[in-house]
Parts: C-alpha cells; structure tokens; sequence
C-alpha cells in the first residue's frame, strides 16, 4: 500500500487530528488483504509536525531529496 497524498486541512491543524487519521489509514491499509507494505510519501512542502508523526507510527526515513513534489509546486 502506498500513501501518496497524506494531510488534514488547516481549520483542523493542531488538534491532534492528524494522528489520528495517520493511525486509521494505517489500520485499514493493513488490514488489506496481501498487503506486506506500507510506506508514504512526504515532501518539503509537508508541515513541521508531519515527519514527528510518521515516525510516531512507526515509519522510518528511507530516503530524502532536494528535488521537492511536483504535486505540490505544480
């Protein structure tokens, strides 16, 4: 399984919500059947609490680079 696009809009911004929704993407994600994997990803763009919230539900950094999100800077 492959988290893409991953946030919470801004009105909902430091209520713990995020989280929250990380913890249920990742509970239902892996309760797919098959799935051996789940990873996510994150760019510059991302919020300052994004990364800490990764790492709370146990996500490890596999990798970074300075070329940031087409997505995101389109």
């Amino acid at each position: 399984m492959e988290i893409v696009y991953f946030g919470i809009l801004p009105a909902f911004a430091g209520r713990g919500l995020g989280g929250w929704f990380l913890s249920e993407v990742c509970r239902i994600a892996w309760n797919v059947p098959g799935c051996r994997r789940v990873w996510l990803h994150t760019c510059a763009d991302d919020s300052p609490a994004a990364v800490p919230n990764y790492l709370a539900r146990g996500f490890v950094e596999y990798g970074r680079a300075d070329t940031g999100c087409d997505a995101c800077t389109a």
